[in-house]
């Protein structure tokens, strides 16, 4: 019965004391009834410090980092404070949803109002659009200066006729061929400014030779003054020799009647002549630079014309064109062509055509 009494005394001690202890886990730990989740997220770390549309690439000072040798401590610019003036880290109903990084340490060509995008890819090889970054290798791209396609080319101007008084014998008209023409002609006169033609394409070429070496080109001149005088086979005998992309040949057109007006050019034809591919190529320029001229001046366009018969194209082995620039026997259309000008529009229009034409040939 004792016996009894005591082991049902040491029984109620133990379950008191598991009680007790149970009671007591409960009461340690936080001491403030915190769950060991909510502690955890109570010890994470503050977010990392963003920018914002309204700082325009300053860091947000509101919320301050602690620095770790990696991150900069302070504005990406260098400076100390923000812009004066400025109100930085309130009021800013876009932050949550719009963060801009900082412009990149190598990136001063980024800091206009456009924004780079972040990498799309783990090692942001790629961006966001899907289409791979291309690195810079510096060269420039031929194409992107369409005045780049006259550099180094040859191109000889032929100034057409000379002063009277000149007497160059016959010549014939091409190699191997019985048929002679004159081999010196004065050319016709303006009707209105009566300045001779020989004179008008001297300045004409002079102010084409100045335009084209502004732009890299190689100049050859058939003649450089009005004293100079020089029949159809020296003039292409220059032009062969110096290896021309390209002979000019600077004339004024005439005719009985005095309506007549506007621009024409003219190309060799393969009556004399078997090279195909200086017959295209002529015909090519002539074309480019017949439709530069009328967009340049606003002259009537009288097309590009076919010649077998001139001496200056039958001994040419090189691309050849002649430009009738327009009728000095038209009254209104004399006085155009020999104002500064109306010159100038006219040698704008040749050098166009020959940007678009040397263009077309290198594509």
């Amino acid at each position: 019965m004792r016996l009894n009494t005591i082991k049902k005394l040491i029984l109620c001690i133990c379950a008191i004391v598991l009680l007790l202890s149970a009671c007591g886990f409960r009461g340690t730990g936080t001491g403030s009834g915190t769950s060991p989740e909510e502690t955890a997220e109570s010890q994470a770390p503050g977010p990392s410090p963003v920018l914002t549309p309204a700082h325009e690439g300053k860091w947000d000072e509101s919320v301050s980092p602690e620095p770790n040798g990696d991150e900069p401590t302070g504005q990406p610019d260098g400076s100390a404070t923000p812009e004066p003036g400025r109100d930085d880290g309130e009021n800013h109903s876009d932050k949550a949803d719009k963060v801009l990084k900082p412009l990149p340490p190598d990136g001063p060509e980024n800091a206009g109002g456009n924004q780079q995008k972040e990498p799309a890819g783990e090692n942001g090889a790629e961006q966001a659009s899907g289409e791979e970054s291309r690195p810079d290798t510096g060269a420039a791209d031929p194409f992107s200066d369409p005045e780049s396609a006259l550099k180094g080319k040859i191109i000889c101007i032929d100034p057409g006729h000379g002063k009277p008084g000149v007497s160059i014998p016959y010549e014939k008209i091409a190699p191997g061929s019985n048929e002679t023409k004159p081999g010196y002609a004065y050319g016709t006169t303006g009707v209105s400014t009566k300045i001779p033609e020989y004179m008008l394409n001297m300045e004409v070429a002079s102010r084409l030779r100045t335009a084209l070496e502004a732009r890299g080109c190689i100049v050859v001149m058939t003649r450089e003054s009005n004293e100079e005088n020089l029949g159809n086979i020296e003039r292409a005998r220059i032009g062969n020799e110096a290896g021309s992309d390209l002979v000019i040949r600077i004339h004024a057109d005439g005719s009985d009647n005095p309506n007549v007006h506007g621009v024409s050019v003219l190309y060799p034809g393969s009556r004399y002549i078997s090279d195909e591919t200086l017959l295209a190529k002529s015909k090519s320029a002539a074309q480019y630079i017949h439709d530069a001229v009328v967009q340049a001046t606003g002259a009537k366009p009288r097309g590009i014309v076919r010649r077998d018969d001139l001496t200056g194209f039958n001994w040419t082995t090189r691309p050849v064109i002649l430009i009738e620039m327009g009728f000095m026997t038209n009254p209104e259309e004399d006085r155009l062509l020999n104002s500064p000008e109306y010159q100038d529009r006219m040698v704008s229009g040749i050098v166009q055509g020959l940007i678009d034409y040397f263009s077309a040939s290198r594509q």
